[in-house]
């Protein structure tokens, strides 16, 4: 994002990322004011802290499910900044490939309130702060560790979409800050689910999103989770925070001050005519009508079997690779790898000639079988049927082609006895 401060404090560590020159000296001279004043300097009895909550965007893959960041305000120190974890080291690429192998580096920021205010306005995501009603010393010890934080390597930290995020970080910073403990009420239903289905409705509306989140996570995702796993989206902690109190051996308070809305939102138009849903029926239909047409012409096609196949094998070479060698928490044990396999390369090279026919053979055999034991097991061991509908046309396909293969070896009187 252009025009974005970045505090990491000590001021060896500055940088602007502006345009105009001018603009980066000023906002060197401002930061090198505050890592040598106000980290030192103890905030006064007129600052507060809020907890802004910003809608979810579709701009991204990493903010389907919005976003959250802590802003001090101190107006006797001249203070108006926003803490904003979860923005990615630019030293590297921030990809989904990088987040599935668990190589995905996050640092923490400090941005000019009214700069991030700005962007997050022209970019019409719905923005809402929330005041913390926090004793003095509670709001100096928060400010404290934000600016130790920003002074060392803490600042800088492995990201976990699930579990160590924009939300999950400045939560522990807060319950950290706070003199007793912070009571939930956790009498309702809303945060009953695993991190499969308290996330479906955020990637639903991103359908090919939705089907690579499907097919590359684990089982561990669609463990139940308790009341503390579940506030790792904006929204949950939002209104886990609603009802929240801070309770000391001497009395109790509401966690949150006040609420208000900070910018309108835009509502975003999000239309995908190919979903994967459609693309997967359209080719399930398409290689039905071509299999029946091979078997009435007592042909075959090998190059498409060896497309198929070839196509599914890069895929399960992937989901083999998040499983052994980048394995993550949440992507192991992944049960699609079980009927997308890297196999299905070696698949591709019984295809290919007509001498390999007989070892062809016992690989559709093989592939039927895992697909059976592949839907079995989707279904069986906590991933939802409505997800292994996503899958289904694809699996169908494959098993299509297993099918007619076993057939045509068959009718042709090639079974080794």
């Amino acid at each position: 994002m252009d025009g974005i401060l970045r505090h990491c404090l000590p001021s060896t560590k500055l940088f602007y990322i502006m345009k105009s020159k001018g603009r980066i000296i000023f906002t060197i001279l401002v930061l090198l004011c505050v890592s040598t004043i106000h980290a030192a300097k103890p905030l006064s009895n007129k600052a507060q802290f809020s907890f802004l909550v910003g809608a979810p965007n579709n701009s991204s893959v990493f903010s389907i499910f919005g976003h959250a960041s802590l802003r001090i305000i101190d107006p006797e120190l001249n203070l108006d900044y926003v803490f904003n974890y979860g923005i990615f080291d630019q030293t590297q690429a921030a990809n989904i490939l990088q987040l599935l192998k668990g190589n995905l580096f996050c640092e923490l920021w400090v941005y000019d309130t009214e700069e991030y205010l700005g962007k997050i306005r022209q970019m019409g995501i719905e923005m809402k702060e929330h005041l913390l009603n926090l004793l003095p010393e509670e709001r100096e010890t928060l400010w404290q560790q934000l600016i130790t934080m920003g002074q060392n390597q803490s600042g800088r930290y492995r990201y976990d979409i699930l579990r160590t995020n924009c939300v999950t970080l400045p939560l522990i910073s807060i319950e950290k800050a706070i003199s007793g403990k912070i009571i939930y009420d956790d009498s309702g239903d809303w945060y009953k689910g695993s991190y499969s289905s308290i996330g479906e409705p955020y990637v639903e509306k991103l359908p090919w999103h939705y089907f690579f989140a499907y097919l590359f996570f684990g089982s561990s995702t669609n463990q139940l989770l308790s009341f503390r796993e579940s506030l790792f989206l904006p929204y949950n902690l939002e209104a886990a925070f609603q009802s929240a109190v801070i309770e000391t051996d001497t009395d109790s308070r509401p966690l949150l001050y006040s609420s208000k809305t900070l910018i309108e939102g835009v509502p975003e138009k999000i239309t995908c005519i190919f979903t994967p849903l459609m693309v997967g029926w359209i080719l399930f239909v398409f290689i039905f009508i071509l299999s029946i047409f091979e078997w009435r012409k007592k042909s075959y096609y090998r190059i498409i079997d060896c497309i198929l196949y070839g196509i599914a094998g890069f895929f399960g070479l992937i989901l083999f690779l998040l499983n052994t060698v980048f394995v993550e928490w949440y992507n192991w044990f992944g049960y699609n790898l079980l009927w997308l396999h890297p196999f299905h390369l070696l698949g591709v090279v019984f295809f290919v000639r007509k001498k390999f026919d007989n070892p062809a053979y016992y690989y559709h055999c093989f592939n039927l079988v895992a697909l059976v034991i592949g839907a079995i097991a989707v279904c069986n061991f906590g991933i939802l049927t409505r997800q292994l509908t996503v899958a289904a046309p694809y699996m169908l396909v494959l098993g299509t082609r297993s099918v007619f293969g076993l057939m045509r070896y068959y009718k042709s009187k090639k079974i080794i006895k």
